[in-house]
């Protein structure tokens, strides 16, 4: 499993590093967003209760169709047979975005890895997202996006599915 999740690592941390040194289109215009909604986790042991979410992002366009977005996202995980109690984690991760280059609706989609720190075990997240920018006026826009992660863990992967609106500022 570290083995693994080294090598996701590294190559997550290569396509970072490329993209740093990759030309930008001098049309696209680097973003902020900060997002809220639901997010329903899952377990293969045990069963949670659906939880609000929040998640702020920055999104950063290295060619005119493929952007990167690093994201945080904060929620709180109660267990679905428990007293109410729960336990509090925040993903942090990257997106690698597909977006197709339409006005005013942009659609888009991709792959996310990150870690996730859950039950004091800090874990290896990988997952897929899809979603679309709705441009309102010339710096603004909102921003629904649906997202799908798995914690990976030796026998009991943590999963979860997040449905998020928000706006995004373009800088």
């Amino acid at each position: 499993m570290e083995t693994r999740m080294k090598r996701l690592v590294t190559i997550a941390l290569t396509l970072v590093t490329l993209s740093l040194v990759a030309p930008t289109p001098a049309s696209a215009k680097a973003g902020i967003g900060v997002l809220g909604g639901i997010m329903a986790p899952r377990a293969n042991r045990q069963s949670y209760e659906p939880t609000v979410t929040g998640a702020y992002f920055v999104d950063l366009p290295i060619f005119a169709s493929f952007h990167l977005s690093p994201y945080a996202e904060a929620y709180r995980l109660v267990p679905a047979d428990g007293d109410g109690s729960g336990s509090y984690a925040t993903d942090l991760g990257i997106g690698f975005n597909f977006v197709v280059r339409t006005t005013p609706l942009k659609p888009f989609a991709g792959f996310t890895v990150g870690t996730t720190p859950i039950f004091d075990e800090l874990r290896l997240d990988v997952g897929f997202q899809a979603g679309v920018y709705w441009k309102i006026i010339a710096n603004f826009s909102l921003v629904f996006l649906g997202r799908y992660n798995v914690a990976l863990s030796d026998g009991n992967n943590f999963k979860r599915l997040h449905g998020l609106a928000g706006v995004k500022f373009d800088l």
